[in-house]
């Protein structure tokens, strides 16, 4: 999976597209940096407190606002198809 290089530190290696490689270039991100806030959002995710900072508690209730907007759309748009009549399901 990887070897170890000096500090405990892990040297390991993944596969980009292109595009990816261009648009880091681009932007100048390192891969190293990309790795570690990628890994610490998806350590958010899967609920591992100590991961859950300002910047991923925010980019989780973007999500959840971005959902209940969603559904907000879908009930209006099925409001507007029953003409405010209650159905059943």
């Amino acid at each position: 999976m990887g070897r170890t290089k000096g500090e405990g530190r892990i040297v390991t290696s993944v596969t980009i597209s292109p595009e990816f490689f261009q648009l880091a270039k681009k932007h100048q991100i390192s891969f190293t940096e990309a790795m570690r806030i990628g890994l610490s959002t998806m350590f958010a995710d899967r609920g591992e407190m100590q991961y859950d900072n300002s910047t991923n508690l925010f980019r989780k209730m973007r999500a959840y606002q971005l959902q209940a907007e969603e559904a907000l759309q879908q009930l209006a748009e099925l409001e507007a198809k029953t003409n405010g009549q209650p159905t059943l399901s």
